[in-house]
């Protein structure tokens, strides 16, 4: 299964400006980079500030992935979060909480918060529908 689009970035400043470029696959001939910007409201910037200043964030491991099946083998993060003395680095590959959890190896409550509001974040700022399985559900209060 290919995507149509790869997110080459989602970044967050301290300004509340919140940009996501795409590169678009949907033209085999041509490639397209896409570039969208949000400025978030006071209170969608506390609420992520709030995901990411969470303590049981701060401790988890330097890499994730999902380790017995393949779910979405275009997702590949590498999430950079500026923290005092050293910024923390967090790979994740294959995002999928929900499949993570049946299989007995659940992400830490921390990971799974910030994943699904990343998906959620990039979907409203580059204005494309998103997926969201059962555990993404269920953190962000989604019916």
């Amino acid at each position: 299964m290919e995507s149509e689009d790869t997110y080459i970035y989602l970044r967050v400043l301290s300004n509340r400006t919140a940009e996501c470029q795409t590169l678009s696959h949907t033209d085999p001939d041509k490639k397209d980079l896409s570039s969208y910007k949000k400025i978030l409201t006071q209170a969608e910037f506390e609420k992520l500030e709030s995901v990411v200043d969470n303590p049981r964030l701060h401790h988890v491991r330097a890499r994730y992935e999902t380790r017995y099946a393949i779910v979405d083998t275009w997702t590949e993060w590498t999430i950079k979060i500026r923290r005092p003395g050293q910024p923390q680095t967090i790979e994740v590959l294959e995002f999928s909480p929900g499949l993570a959890k049946i299989m007995k190896h659940p992400y830490p409550t921390g990971l799974v918060k910030l994943g699904c509001t990343i998906q959620k974040l990039r979907s409203e700022v580059s204005g494309e529908s998103a997926y969201f399985d059962s555990e993404c559900k269920r953190i962000l209060e989604i019916r």
